[in-house]
């Protein structure tokens, strides 16, 4: 008998199938209602079944799509001997209670075609286990491109363990595979990650586990999930990571490379070295109210472009880094925030931090807003200002200047395309500054200048579509000029 209690078949898949599926006696073509094989799992159940399967007794089957068993009573003691005689509009594969090679000696299961699905008997149950001595790419290596040609889709693969060794970089991996299902799996005992895409659309990863507190790992990985693509044209996008449980993996838990558009909704990702990295790559992402607790370095680091983090929480450390753009924030229970230069309009909003009472909050970006930001564990006044960007910034490749006067040689040049200050080297007297922002205006250029060290205001003097001059009677060297430019 096998008691567990994650994982577990529901009812519905269990009772309408129990005669067909777990029946050694029968002889003739046997049919199964695909629609009873459900890929809900419920609460703890018992299972009665071989832990090592006999040749005959309780093996793996393979079901058209429309219930019929292939090749009378042919069982498999493979899974990868189950794909092989898979017809081409697909099948259901049913793996029962046991432990399973995934194909034949030092080999990887390989997929590579649509609409197969595995359904094991719920993890702890039903585990693939390759324990070969030649190293593999993945124990479940499902598709071939990473350009899109040849895809595949509608493929699933539930309620299943599976489990590599140290000649192992993944538990699975896709390639080129959309619009599918890999939930409610355990992904264990590989040196990679539990599972990795490179390029994918609209998968759904629901409840999976790779996590040291289930079970001691065999083999390490620096990874629970890598959602990833070759390019910003072969992304993993539109994809959904539900409930993950990522625990006690060397590197970082969620890895998000050539991402767009990927949710991540509760669970865990805690006792990593990092919960969860978005690259500079990862694009209008959302992770929400995930457990993120004793990461040595960091629970989450955006390095990416709108990305958004709702009540994430844990104590630690939440970095903005300076590749990233309005990255945006909410929540109640942040510990330290770290905003690097060149972060650009970062948004901290209805967010409190310091939870631990040591955390701090250090924002060296560009244009970044408060809006009801709480420091949890201030002794004064716990409400930090609100702060908001200006709404004109002179940003961009710097206006080209030149001059004559004390503005005929100029250093230190300031600000963006429109607006700035620079020093004026040359000798005092009477002097010009033409401003030339770069870009062509419809009419004209209306232009502004002042000597801010002896506080004397130029005045326009010439105007064209492409720039402006600015006249002085009198800049003494070394004077500061600050200038600006606004096109009509």
């Amino acid at each position: 008998m096998i008691t567990h209690s994650r994982g577990a078949l529901s009812l519905l898949l269990l009772l309408p199938l129990v005669a067909t599926l777990f029946s050694s006696s029968t002889s003739a073509q046997t049919k199964v209602n695909p629609n009873q094989i459900q890929t809900t799992w419920a609460a703890p159940l018992s299972v009665t079944g071989n832990v090592t399967a006999t040749a005959g007794q309780n093996q793996i089957t393979v079901y058209s799509l429309n219930g019929d068993e292939v090749m009378d009573n042919n069982k498999y003691t493979t899974v990868q001997a189950a794909v092989n005689v898979c017809p081409g509009a697909g099948c259901i594969i049913r793996i029962p209670s046991g432990t399973w090679a995934p194909a034949a000696a030092n080999t990887a299961l390989t997929i590579n075609q649509s609409n197969v699905h595995i359904i094991c008997s719920g993890f702890d149950a039903s585990t693939i286990s390759y324990t070969g001595s030649s190293s593999i790419t993945a124990v479940l290596d499902i598709g071939t491109s990473t350009s899109g040609s040849p895809s595949y889709g509608n493929i699933s693969i539930n309620g299943c363990t599976i489990s590599g060794n140290a000649n192992a970089q993944y538990a699975i991996r896709l390639r080129s595979i959309h619009r599918s299902d890999f939930s409610h799996n355990k992904l264990i005992n590989v040196t990679a990650a539990g599972i990795q895409t490179n390029f994918a659309v609209a998968d759904t990863f629901d409840d999976l586990h790779t996590s040291s507190q289930e079970q001691a790992f065999t083999a390490t990985p620096a990874n629970c999930m890598v959602l990833d693509g070759p390019d910003n044209s072969h992304k993993t996008t539109a994809t959904v990571i539900k409930n993950p449980i990522c625990e006690g993996v060397s590197g970082t838990g969620i890895v998000l490379g050539h991402v767009a558009t990927i949710t991540v909704m509760g669970g865990t990702s805690e006792q990593n070295n990092k919960g969860i990295t978005l690259s500079a790559n990862a694009l209008a992402c959302e992770i929400m109210a995930v457990d993120l607790e004793a990461n040595t370095l960091s629970n989450i680091e955006d390095s990416g472009v709108q990305n958004h983090f709702l009540n994430v929480n844990g104590n630690g450390l939440y970095h903005v880094f300076g590749t990233a753009q309005d990255s945006s924030w909410t929540g109640q229970l942040y510990d330290s925030f770290t905003i690097d230069s060149s972060a650009l309009n970062t948004h901290l909003n209805h967010l409190t931090y310091n939870n631990s009472g040591s955390g701090t909050l250090t924002d060296n970006g560009t244009a970044t807003s408060y809006l009801n930001v709480v420091n949890a564990g201030s002794g004064g006044s716990p409400y930090i200002a609100n702060k908001f960007p200006s709404s004109l910034t002179s940003t961009g490749t710097q206006a080209t200047l030149s001059g004559t006067g004390a503005c005929a040689s100029l250093s230190v040049q300031k600000g963006g395309a429109w607006a700035g200050q620079v020093s004026c080297g040359g000798s005092t007297g009477a002097s010009t500054l033409v401003i030339t922002p770069g870009t062509t205006a419809p009419n004209g250029w209306s232009c502004w200048a002042n000597d801010i060290t002896h506080t004397l205001a130029g005045s326009q003097s010439t105007v064209s579509t492409t720039a402006c001059t600015m006249s002085f009677t009198s800049v003494t060297t070394n004077d500061a000029v600050t200038f600006g430019a606004v096109a009509y």
